[in-house]
């Protein structure tokens, strides 16, 4: 265990040592003074160029008290998804609360800058207990091999042991925790047995409770007291788990929704009203435009967790065919439903299971700096049929709410979400002038904007050759996207692929048209460029 004298010495010499130095991670409860550590380092650095980012900003408020209160100016505080697109230089970046941040976010800001020290919250709302350490420390040994680990103990803002702090932990369960591995059952994951749990034994049950809720904990970037009240007293809501004994291995909170009132659709499809709850109900006719969907009823899974330690051995996917199979056999669910921030895994683990993407948020959400996605699943013929009809809208929306919402979504995301799974309408052909146009541009000085009809009925004719095939690289996918795509512009691609100015991208992308061309249509290329003399 370390002190926060100590912690602050770390930081210093962080700060004062070579670039590129492996990040410094100060790990503690509640109370033991990680933020002001950080801000008293930084107010002992006055020469260096610091940045600090955290979910909020009020999440630095300690951090930055304690760098002014020496009279030094305040560090500038930047939001973890603005610091990433921008990407200004500094010495030094300061991350509070990361455990808070999701971790594809946060591995990259680790890469991002020349030294950084990270201050997480282990026990409590504003952190993840054992489930942050178990996710997030082993990337860091992937990433960056001898990063350090310096652990606070003694309390700073109050005694040690003191029974305030005892009293609070246990009856807002802000210690409560993952199973700990020697507690784990050894059998395979087979083993787990499917229940839904009474709420009113779970709260006559501690150590269940105790053991469910640090288990969701874990797999949430942000819990809050109303949480715990939700859990035990919100109407309609059922936990589903698999366990093994006494050891819960995964689990799962629904909550009932729709039919909406008839009356209200109309006005809800307009924009005029909105409930209480029904979320995704509510979502599918104001956002997707199904009227039809609002007098469906379903339940939407609001939260799903397994255990860092049973992950990757299809416990969540055994949940949700559990989950379906309960829904079919009580009868009167008509859909399953989740909305989340979204990510390439996420997608790629609803979508195995059979869940169809119907919409994404044109902006990232505040908790997880992820856009929020909503998928569905029919559970009948009638929502089956209204379900295909929502993602071939779907389908017809996203690419233009790429160049227009959409335009900083990560291409590997929105890739994976054009991959249909179903087969796709066909493409229009190219025409002479399209093949003529195409040939120009790729082997001779034809301007991109004058081209763009060809290039993109091109990219539509043959969409599952360059998006799904190993034709291309992922780094020239991901340049072709944003282009092509989203209209990034020239600039925005010279600082995401970090090349030597507009006229670098320009022939990057005459590149790899060359490619595709050779590889997709050799003889009409070919032909073009005799005619041509190119």
């Amino acid at each position: 265990m370390s002190t926060q004298d100590e912690a602050v010495a770390a930081i210093l010499a962080l700060a004062r040592g070579q670039a590129h130095q492996p990040p410094l991670v100060l790990s503690a409860p509640r109370g033991r003074g990680k933020s002001a550590a950080l801000g008293m380092a930084a107010a002992g650095l006055p020469d260096i160029r610091i940045l600090v980012t955290a979910p909020r900003c009020d999440n630095c408020e300690a951090l930055l008290r304690h760098a002014r209160a020496q009279g030094a100016a305040a560090p500038r505080f930047v939001p973890p998804d603005e610091l990433l697109r921008r990407q200004p230089p500094a010495d030094l970046l300061l991350i509070d609360e990361a455990a808070a941040i999701p971790l594809p976010l946060l591995e990259r800001l680790v890469q991002g800058w020349p030294r950084v020290a990270l201050a997480t919250t282990v026990q409590g709302y504003e952190g993840t207990g054992r489930g942050f350490e178990l996710k997030f420390f082993p990337r860091l040994d992937r990433i960056t091999p001898g990063w350090r680990l310096l652990r606070l103990h003694d309390p700073v803002r109050w005694a040690a042991d003191d029974p305030l702090e005892r009293w609070l932990g246990r009856a807002l369960l802000l210690d409560a925790d993952l199973l700990p591995p020697a507690r784990l059952p050894a059998r395979e994951a087979e083993a787990a047995v499917y229940a839904r749990l009474d709420r009113d034994a779970l709260l006559a049950n501690e150590p269940e409770l105790r053991q469910l809720f640090g288990l969701l904990v874990s797999a949430h970037y942000r819990t809050r007291p109303s949480d715990l009240r939700q859990l035990l007293d919100a109407p309609g809501l059922e936990i589903h788990v698999l366990r093994q004994g006494d050891s819960l291995l995964a689990a799962a909170l629904t909550v009932p929704e729709g039919p909406l009132p008839a009356d209200l659709i109309p006005a809800i499809f307009s924009g005029r009203r909105r409930l209480r709850g029904h979320l995704v109900a509510q979502s599918l006719v104001a956002h997707v435009g199904c009227e039809a969907a609002g007098r469906l009823r379903g339940r939407r899974i609001m939260r799903i967790a397994v255990h860092p330690r049973r992950q990757c051995r299809g416990l969540g996917s055994r949940l949700l065919r559990e989950l379906e199979a309960d829904a079919r056999h009580r009868g009167g669910v008509d859909w399953l439903g989740a909305s989340f921030g979204l990510d390439s895994l996420l997608l790629s683990f609803w979508r195995a299971n059979g869940y169809v993407p119907l919409r994404l948020g044109l902006k990232r959400e505040a908790s997880s700096g992820l856009h929020a996605a909503l998928l569905l699943k029919a559970l009948g013929p009638e929502a089956q049929a209204l379900v295909d009809g929502m993602s071939t809208r779907f389908q017809a929306l996203l690419p233009l709410q790429l160049a227009d919402g959409l335009e900083r979504l990560e291409p590997e995301l929105a890739q994976a979400l054009l991959q249909r799974q179903d087969s796709p309408p066909p493409a229009a052909s190219l025409t002479a002038q399209d093949w003529a146009e195409l040939a120009a541009f790729a082997f001779g000085r034809r301007g991109y904007e004058v081209s763009l009809v060809a290039i993109t009925r091109l990219l539509h004719r043959f969409e599952d050759a360059w998006m799904q095939s190993g034709l291309l690289d992922a780094a020239d996918r991901d340049f072709l996207f944003g282009k092509c795509l989203q209209h990034r512009s020239w600039r925005q691609l010279v600082e995401a692929h970090r090349l030597d100015g507009a006229g670098a991208a320009r022939e990057r992308l005459r590149g790899i048209m060359r490619k595709l061309l050779c590889a997709l249509a050799a003889g009409e290329i070919d032909a073009e460029r005799e005619r041509l003399s190119l």
